[in-house]
């Protein structure tokens, strides 16, 4: 039977424990259903980019039929910045440990919006295959690979918006007073924060809930004045992502705020209204690539219309025909099931 590597974010460490980061895990739920359509038949061994691969590892990835890189922010524009393939040390850029690495919806982590070094440019030439096709998040990410000579690269989105069609950024259901929200503890701003909580608290009659997503994130909420003011009134979702799904499928009557970008794809993904703030270039880039509902954080001014049904961000639009080459790009070697098509 034919054998897939996936070089996986939501694995924190080579025991299978999941990534720090919740987003990962909503991640990886979509690039598992991607790879379970393409690959249907296919053994799929996961391996964890958060740790440096053991020699085992890099063996089996290497014996591997292919290697695919599922999401996230692996790509960076200097040595020793974060990335899937680590640490950067010696001639790391001269001679990878692995090989003939598939992106699949990839994205800029550290250096950002810098361009690649050159010891980066010659890694990536080395570890990106240069028989297939790779999907990268957004254009900024295909253009950065593509000025340092890599341009089998197309702009397909993160897997997690590839089911998300036709829709309208803007509050369908006003009437759906419940609020999920979400904060972010790399990127604190509280005099921000702490004017979404009260916006939040007096905008929202039913219930509040706050999802941690990240693992600082519950620490950070509790220091801000206005969770301490508005507590009785905030409900705090428990720090799994079984939680989330949980909530997300049974509850129609919510809708999302917050700065937690896949938090807010995941409510788009099961139909509720969301609205996500921008806090780094995944937002900010996916946004102007395909028009997600994204407001810069500062813009606090414009979440009380958005909530009351008065602003519409306009219409989410998905790159089908990129989606669609990347998956039917493997038909030579992974006959196509009768649902290849879909998105």
């Amino acid at each position: 039977m034919p054998r897939l590597a996936l070089l996986d974010p939501s694995l924190k460490d080579h025991t299978g424990a999941p990534s720090h980061n919740l987003g990962d895990l909503i991640i990886y739920d979509s690039v598992k259903k991607v790879i379970d359509e393409i690959f249907s038949h296919w053994e799929v061994d996961r391996f964890a980019t958060h740790s440096p691969y053991r020699d085992s590892d890099c063996s089996k990835i290497n014996e591997s039929d292919v290697v695919i890189l599922g999401g996230t922010n692996a790509l960076c524009s200097y040595r020793g910045g974060a990335s899937w393939y680590y640490p950067h040390e010696g001639w790391f850029f001269l001679f990878p440990r692995i090989r003939q690495n598939i992106l699949l919806g990839v994205g800029w982590g550290t250096g950002y919006p810098d361009r690649p070094s050159k010891h980066m440019a010659i890694f990536y030439h080395r570890i990106l295959s240069k028989k297939w096709l790779h999907s990268v998040r957004d254009d900024f990410t295909r253009a950065n690979l593509a000025a340092i000579g890599i341009r089998n690269v197309i702009n397909t989105g993160c897997p997690t918006l590839w089911r998300i069609k036709n829709f309208r950024n803007i509050r369908r259901n006003p009437a759906a007073d419940n609020c999920l929200f979400t904060l972010t503890d790399y990127a604190k701003e509280p005099v921000l924060d702490n004017r979404l909580i009260q916006l939040l608290a007096e905008s929202v009659s039913g219930r509040l809930v706050f999802f941690p997503q990240g693992d600082e994130d519950l620490e950070y909420i509790n220091a801000l004045a206005a969770y301490d003011r508005y507590k009785s009134r905030i409900e705090i979702l428990d720090r799994n992502f079984s939680s989330l799904k949980s909530l997300v499928a049974t509850q129609n009557s919510f809708f999302y705020v917050g700065t937690r970008l896949h938090c807010g794809i995941f409510c788009l993904q099961h139909g509720w209204d969301a609205l996500i703030l921008e806090v780094d270039n995944r937002a900010k880039e996916m946004a102007k690539d395909f028009c997600l509902p994204v407001l810069q954080r500062t813009n606090i001014s414009q979440i009380e219309p958005w909530i009351k049904g008065a602003l519409d961000l306009g219409t989410m639009r998905l790159p089908l025909d990129n989606i669609r080459r990347w998956k039917e790009q493997f038909k030579t070697i992974a006959p196509a099931p009768s649902n290849l098509d879909r998105t």
